[in-house]
């Protein structure tokens, strides 16, 4: 896991170097109706990697975006009338049966369907009408940690490719000028500077704060929400320790009322219009008695207080970049989690690589 991790930073640099906009020239006049809908599929850190993906084509688009409960196609034989449909499909290995169902059926609907995959060999592959392989390399263990960055990257050079291509909007404006002002190139740079941070004392401190609690709960919100899903994924697949990520706003609709004095708590603080909320969140569970860890992008200013410890991690050149760093320096601190825990982080209990699942 750790030597995987390690090398995701290459494996952005590469997808970055070797990407133009005419390789995604066929998918532009997909998303130029404004009447399209845009739908995902994808189980585990995949889907978490799909969630990341639409968000960004919904707001850049402005298009409708949902991601698929599997069961209602392979269980509940829903059927829609679907002609003006995007289907954006996230697998690694493109072999589940549940996934190839549900791409046959929907593509029966009217879909059309892309797939950002890191098997180009594999039925999904064969399947959909646009498969773009993710080129993450050989992953070994259990635990996806650089193809997920590289599905999560690849979907951002999708919608960057299709937004300077054909679209007019100034809700996204600032992310239309990420390649003329070379900032995804620097991406690669900031990932490396978060394996550093990770391998610090500091950090190692940090997670020695984790050890001997049953469970964690993650805060955060907006676009940061998907790699909060994933680090609570990791944190029970790879550390077996029970946790749960929410959005802050959900979270004051009931939950909080479980949080009691010395639960611990993850906030993951990343640019945004979220970052009051955030700090109002932090203060409250401080009060509480509740044992704070802050994750945050860049300098930002919080309340004062000694009750939770922060880790700071460098800012890549655009926030909508945040998410990506903060997954990158993660899988490095839930690697040494787990052999703190003296668990293999390699090879989970009851797992395996490829999850066939119906």
């Amino acid at each position: 896991m750790r030597i995987e991790a390690l090398e995701a930073p290459l494996v952005v640099q590469r997808l970055i170097e070797e990407s133009s906009n005419s390789m995604y020239l066929d998918c532009v006049p997909l998303f130029k109706s404004k009447e399209t809908l845009l739908i995902g599929i994808g189980r585990g850190s995949s889907g978490f990697a799909c969630d990341y993906v639409l968000t960004l084509a919904s707001i850049s688009f402005g298009l409708m975006s949902m991601r698929v409960e599997l069961s209602l196609i392979n269980r509940y034989r829903t059927r829609w009338n679907i002609p003006s449909t995007v289907l954006m499909v996230f697998s690694q290995s493109g072999k589940s049966p549940d996934l190839l169902e549900a791409v046959h059926h929907l593509q029966s609907c009217g879909a059309t369907a892309i797939a950002l995959l890191n098997n180009n060999d594999s039925p999904l592959a064969a399947l959909v009408d646009h498969p773009f392989n993710i080129e993450a390399g050989l992953e070994g263990s259990v635990a996806a940690t650089k193809s997920v960055l590289a599905q999560m990257c690849q979907g951002l050079l999708i919608v960057l490719a299709v937004q300077n291509a054909s679209f007019d909007s100034p809700s996204f404006e600032s992310l239309t000028e990420l390649l003329s002002h070379q900032v995804l190139r620097t991406l690669p740079d900031t990932l490396r500077k978060a394996c550093s941070r990770a391998d610090s004392v500091y950090a190692h401190a940090w997670i020695e704060s984790i050890i001997g609690c049953g469970f964690v709960l993650l805060l955060t919100r907006g676009l940061a929400m998907p790699a909060a899903q994933e680090i609570s994924l990791k944190l029970q697949e790879v550390c077996q320790i029970q946790s749960h990520a929410m959005s802050v706003a959900q979270w004051r609709h009931g939950p909080q009322a479980a949080v009691l004095e010395g639960n611990l708590v993850i906030v993951i603080k990343t640019r945004s219009s979220f970052e009051q909320e955030l700090e109002q969140a932090i203060h409250d569970l401080n009060e509480r008695g509740a044992k704070v860890l802050v994750v945050v992008i860049g300098e930002f200013p919080l309340p004062q207080s000694t009750d939770y410890s922060t880790l700071v991690l460098d800012a890549p050149m655009h926030p909508w970049l945040d998410s990506i760093v903060v997954l990158q320096c993660f899988y490095l601190l839930i690697e040494h989690l787990a052999k703190r825990l003296r668990l293999d982080p390699d090879k989970p209990p009851w797992l395996s690589k490829v999850t066939l699942t119906n």
